[in-house]
């Protein structure tokens, strides 16, 4: 029997940069590093190996704060969704860059997932943002994903 030791990597980050609405001045960037979750894996090794799937495409935003676990399936607290603006792929590196206008999204943001639905649907990843978001009708904020794969 031949054993196979290469693993086969999925992991990500997430870049905020909320502007003015008005100006579009640059108020905050952070970039946070994501979990990818059991679900997610699994969605993506069936897109893989043609088993059916869904390819993700929505960015979701939430108000909730537990750290994020492998066994997570959604968002704790959704407060919104809206599907990728762009998407592309450079290398091993996938890119998706989703826009919240000014009246999308409202609230407390303390957490974003990947998801393959406009509502519900299996989430690829998830991560807390640190410090939280207070988006407003005063602001605008791009959502830049990065999914890096690799093989070690």
């Amino acid at each position: 029997m031949v054993e196979l030791k290469e693993k086969i990597n999925l992991r990500g980050k997430v870049t905020v940069r909320v502007y003015d609405v008005k100006s579009m001045d640059l108020l905050l960037s952070l970039t946070v590093e994501n979990l990818v979750v059991n679900v997610g894996l699994q969605e993506a090794l069936d897109l893989l190996f043609g088993l059916g799937g869904t390819a993700f495409g929505y960015v979701a935003v939430g108000s909730d704060n537990t750290a994020p676990a492998a066994g997570d399936t959604a968002l704790g607290s959704e407060i919104a969704r809206s599907d990728f603006d762009e998407c592309s792929r450079s290398g091993q590196v996938v890119t998706a860059d989703t826009w919240f206008g000014a009246s999308e999204g409202n609230g407390t943001w303390r957490e974003s997932g990947l998801f393959n639905a406009a509502s519900a649907g299996k989430m690829l990843s998830r991560a807390l943002f640190d410090p939280v978001i207070t988006k407003d009708a005063t602001k605008v904020v791009q959502i830049e994903w990065q999914i890096t794969g690799s093989s070690s």
